[in-house]
């Protein structure tokens, strides 16, 4: 996933961003996953938070 945002919505972290080819993408994660994706710079935080 290329730049992915992560929200919060409804207590569901989703990022979301495109892939290499330009198609939009979404995945849903736990906390834990988020925060450390966040952490380590792989992605940023979106609304919700």
């Amino acid at each position: 996933m290329v730049d992915p945002v992560i929200d919060v919505k409804s207590g569901r972290y989703i990022a979301t961003g495109t892939d290499g080819q330009g198609n939009k993408m979404a995945a849903i994660m736990g906390k834990a996953t988020a925060e450390e994706h966040i952490k380590n710079g792989n992605a940023k935080k979106g609304s919700g938070w």
